[in-house]
């Protein structure tokens, strides 16, 4: 693994270059998913959410 990121750390470092200016937004977004996923597990969404997928998609219960 190590050497496959070491072929593809050029291309990666292009990217990330390319992304210099849009770094402040990604943040921005970021950061407001995390409050959001905090809130979500402060108040019980998350299992909410979780027992909305399995009864509308049974089919998950069967994975893993």
């Amino acid at each position: 693994p190590f050497i496959i990121a070491a072929f593809f750390s050029g291309a990666f470092m292009r990217f990330m270059g390319s992304m210099r200016g849009k770094v402040g937004h990604v943040e921005k977004v970021i950061g407001v998913l995390l409050v959001l996923a905090g809130i979500l597990f402060i108040t019980g969404g998350v299992q909410t959410a979780s027992f909305w997928l399995l009864e509308t998609f049974p089919v998950l219960g069967t994975l893993g």
